[in-house]
């Protein structure tokens, strides 16, 4: 898995999309975020959305094994569809008037999660993700891998200190570097898009 750093400039990429102004049919863009309050609440909800699914680190705390639940049905399709619902809902219940669009990048943050997951390099058993369960466990391996693992210790009071060492910090930089040249190549196509027009 890479570090929360990568998921959380995949869940800016994602906020990035999000706060894009819509069109309606009558070819009037509709703002999303009308003040500095609500982009920032898109940008953190995003950004959090991109990190949810290692969550499962934390009944593991419970137990003293944080890495027993990692990978497993949080880091699933379904998960990251039952999070977009779960946050549609919930912000439809406080009132907020653009909940489906709410609702449907959560949960695309929540898959940016998984995909950069996969194409992370595994070190231990069982390699690859059954992003299908429950509907299979077949576990899906890419042919490539774009970002290092992270490592870390098994027990609850390695845990933290585990993640500070040079290979942790080499990947970090590793995670840098490729989304850094993502957002680049994103933001110089769509400046590109938006002069053609």
């Amino acid at each position: 898995m890479p570090s929360p750093v990568a998921h959380g400039l995949a869940g800016l990429a994602v906020a990035s999309l999000a706060l894009r102004r819509p069109t309606t049919a009558e070819g009037v863009k509709v703002p999303v975020a009308d003040s500095l309050a609500q982009r920032f609440f898109w940008i953190a909800a995003l950004a959090f959305a991109a990190n949810a699914a290692d969550l499962d680190f934390l009944p593991g705390f419970l137990i003293g094994n944080p890495n027993r639940f990692h990978h497993r049905a949080t880091h699933t399709v379904l998960a990251a569809l039952v999070f977009g619902v779960a946050s549609a809902l919930l912000s439809r219940m406080a009132g907020y008037g653009q909940w489906r669009r709410f609702g449907w990048f959560m949960g695309f943050g929540y898959l940016s999660h998984i995909i950069l997951d996969i194409v992370t390099r595994g070190t231990a058993e069982p390699y690859g993700m059954e992003i299908w369960r429950p509907f299979s466990t077949e576990p899906l391996m890419p042919p490539f891998h774009l970002f290092m693992d992270i490592r870390r210790e098994a027990t609850v009071g390695r845990f933290l200190p585990s993640l500070i060492q040079k290979h942790n910090g080499v990947a970090i930089a590793r995670e840098l570097l490729i989304m850094g040249g993502f957002w680049a190549a994103f933001r110089t196509l769509s400046s590109l898009r938006r002069k053609t027009r």
